[in-house]
């Protein structure tokens, strides 16, 4: 039961995990992914090397951000953006090569909503406005949420519509992004 006023810390969804960990290897290689690995914050650590966490499964967000404190530690804080870009543009290589198509940036980012609670369990997600170049989102009750895990959602959606053929892709924080909120506009030009 949870008593009132308290909230329930969101879970990430594992491909998240499998995603990242897949893009710093590309980027590292596997010898650097595996001593990564070594460096997560227990429980964690012991469920990675028991490959215990499944694309499919959700875990919580605290887990995921023990692994993008590893990151941040290893490689700075600009790896973050950067390998959560990377995942998506790879997963759009390859597994939605074709949705790509037929997507226009506009068109993918009205559906964040919808697209949003695949990777996250709850919060919720407001598109305020969408023109051509820009949108801007409200994201609120992301509880357990961290200024890291915030990182890693702007580089998806940068990741996003860099597939998508944004170009000169740009995150500005309006507010929040160290907490459960955020309120974000994203630019780009093509």
């Amino acid at each position: 039961m949870i008593a009132l006023g308290v909230s329930k810390p969101i879970n990430v969804k594992g491909i998240n995990f499998s995603g990242l960990l897949a893009a710093y290897e590309r980027a590292y290689g596997a010898e650097r992914r595996t001593a990564l690995e070594r460096q997560v914050a227990e429980p964690v650590r012991a469920a990675l090397a028991s490959r215990e966490i499944l694309a499919a499964g959700w875990y919580p967000a605290a887990w995921y951000d023990a692994l993008l404190r590893a990151v941040e530690a290893e490689e700075g804080e600009g790896a973050i953006k950067a390998l959560a870009g990377d995942a998506v543009t790879h997963d759009f290589q390859t597994l939605f090569r074709v949705v790509r198509l037929f997507l226009k940036p506009q068109l993918a980012l009205r559906q964040s909503v919808r697209i949003s609670s695949r990777y996250f369990d709850g919060g919720q997600l407001e598109v305020v406005s969408v023109d051509d170049g820009s949108i801007h989102y409200r994201l609120r009750g992301y509880h357990g949420f961290t200024r890291r895990i915030w990182l890693d959602f702007m580089g998806g959606v940068e990741g996003v519509l860099g597939s998508l053929g944004g170009n000169d892709v740009q995150s500005r924080v309006l507010a929040g992004g160290v907490g459960s909120d955020l309120e974000l506009i994203v630019t780009w030009r093509g």
